[in-house]
């Protein structure tokens, strides 16, 4: 972050950090699968099917069929 203020240049698949990523990916990875994570637990599409229980103009239905509006947060 001292030479990237803006965090522009992603650093995942740069191979000098490599070593910080991997058990970090692992101890990810295991988290999840202990959670019972759907992602990791090869389900991930169930969230494709979820209904979203907020403005209905956000929701995954209305982004679907082409008519979700764009939130101001």
């Amino acid at each position: 972050m001292r030479e990237d203020h803006a965090c522009m240049h992603n650093l995942a698949d740069d191979p000098e950090h490599a070593e910080v990523k991997r058990p970090l990916s692992e101890q990810l990875n295991t988290a999840l699968e202990d959670h019972g994570d759907p992602r990791a637990l090869g389900n991930g599409e169930i969230f494709d099917t979820y209904e979203y229980v907020g403005n209905a103009s956000h929701s995954w239905r209305e982004y679907a069929e082409g008519a979700w509006e764009q939130q101001g947060y």
